[in-house]
């Protein structure tokens, strides 16, 4: 009598290959990249300001002085705005040096980056608890990356089309990172 529950290799390979083939269609339920302007409630970074952005950066000490950073990348204008905000010397904005320019072939924009590298920063000044900042740096993670993908393509070949270095889109655009990191980074009481 022929065992039924036996599995082939022949029966394997054929399992394993749905297998993948449905993790990897799972994997693109968010379509970070496929399809990055599908949501329409958010304005995107190089929109023009509503009204209530325009006070929100009136009130700002990183989103007014962001702009005024020059002879930096995108990553080092975001980590040096939060090195300025917590009160860190302006020198660690070296860590940031290799991710302008996408990383330095067009790919993660350096706004992201910029924003994750102040997150951790964030986490280390304003929790002593290694659980804590665990905690922290892990939500504030996906917080900022779910607000980006509504906003922005995540690569910066992508984004260039969009603005030159001293136009108004990318002033805008620095200014709305801060603007979120300002609001995600401030101690929770």
């Amino acid at each position: 009598m022929k065992n039924h529950s036996s599995f082939s290799r022949r029966n394997f390979i054929s399992a394993a290959s749905v297998l993948a083939l449905g993790g990897t269609l799972m994997s693109f339920k968010k379509a970070p990249n496929l399809l990055p302007f599908l949501k329409t409630d958010s304005r995107r970074l190089w929109d023009e300001f509503t009204k209530k952005e325009k006070k929100l950066i009136e009130d700002s000490r990183i989103a007014k002085s962001i702009v005024e950073i020059e002879g930096r990348s995108c990553a080092e204008k975001v980590l040096l705005a939060s090195l300025r905000l917590f009160g860190k010397p302006d020198e660690l904005v070296c860590f940031a040096a290799s991710f302008g320019g996408g990383i330095q072939h067009y790919d993660l924009c350096g706004l992201l980056t910029g924003g994750f590298m102040s997150i951790g920063l964030a986490a280390e000044v304003l929790y002593q608890d290694k659980n804590e900042r665990s905690a922290f740096v892990k939500d504030a993670t996906r917080e900022y990356w779910e607000w980006w993908e509504e906003r922005a393509p995540c690569h910066c070949y992508e984004l260039r089309p969009k603005y030159t270095w001293d136009s108004e889109n990318y002033n805008r655009m620095l200014q709305r990172v801060a603007l979120k990191l300002e609001d995600m980074l401030k101690p929770k009481v």
